[in-house]
């Protein structure tokens, strides 16, 4: 049994529509370690931590506190390889990804704090069954990360370290430099019918 957070009205509908997709809110079964049931929520990762500084402050104290302490982008190495794989859980077979394209460039270093933060909250997102059904799990700084579901089936992930893993490897793989700025986009495919997208959004 999962316990229900209220949610405001501002994470039930999402600020982007994406053509050809349809936009859902993100929902999630997160345990706060407070020996309760899991909670149920619903928005970005930063709409739910907004959430639990009311219900749950020791937990969103815990997870800032840990996104503080980890290395900054400019510390950690970029590894671009002929084989994107390499760096993926095994689990998930690497299908593809493209570059920019489509989706409009956003500041890298703003998507590399939304993948510290989706490593560090814990708790299993699911989606509605696709294809083309995505949810916005990251927005700040109108930078954004979108996890979709291709396949005809609601699709449960172990953690947001899966969506964050693909995140972070298309701001390895796709980068472009202009005006002191790291700029980032693009896609990233798995074979099992799911993907991520790294994109400039309201936020």
């Amino acid at each position: 049994m999962l316990c229900q957070v209220p949610t405001p009205d501002s994470v039930v509908v999402t600020d982007s529509v994406i053509p050809g997709y349809k936009v859902v809110p993100l929902e999630w079964s997160l345990d706060v370690g407070d020996g309760k049931d899991p909670l149920h929520l619903t928005g970005t990762v930063e709409q739910v931590l907004d959430q639990l500084k009311v219900s749950h402050p020791e937990f969103e104290a815990k997870v800032e506190a840990a996104v503080a302490a980890a290395p900054p982008l400019s510390t950690v190495a970029t590894e671009t390889s002929e084989n994107p794989a390499a760096a993926v859980v095994k689990r998930w077979e690497y299908e593809g990804h493209f570059c920019f394209g489509r989706w409009q460039r956003t500041n890298r270093n703003r998507i590399w704090e939304g993948v510290m933060y989706l490593r560090r909250v814990g708790g299993r997102p699911w989606m509605n069954p696709g294809p083309g059904t995505c949810a916005r799990v990251s927005c700040s700084y109108d930078s954004a990360i979108y996890w979709c579901n291709d396949a005809n089936f609601v699709r449960t992930l172990d953690s947001f370290a899966n969506i964050a893993d693909a995140a972070n490897e298309i701001i390895n793989l796709c980068i472009q430099e202009e005006f002191n700025y790291q700029w980032s986009s693009g896609q990233y495919f798995y074979r099992e019918k799911w993907n991520v997208i790294v994109r400039q959004d309201k936020c």
